[in-house]
């Protein structure tokens, strides 16, 4: 099991994050489901917009609203 997996699997056992997520009505599976599905589809480093970029968006004083 990786780091992630590891870290993933922790704060799913956490009780207060439990308490969350029954508040919600996510069942811990359907994270582990997403959290599969997101590494799949990872090809390396996430890139985020440059902060110019961000902060000219038209949507919210320049909070990115993606």
């Amino acid at each position: 099991m990786d780091k992630a997996t590891e870290a993933l699997e922790e704060l799913l056992n956490d009780p207060m994050i439990r308490l969350v997520m029954a508040s919600d009505g996510v069942e811990p599976d359907e994270v582990r489901s997403l959290f599969v599905a997101g590494q799949e589809e990872d090809d390396g480093e996430a890139e985020l917009p440059a902060s110019h970029l961000i902060a000219s968006s038209c949507c919210g004083e320049g909070m990115c609203c993606i």
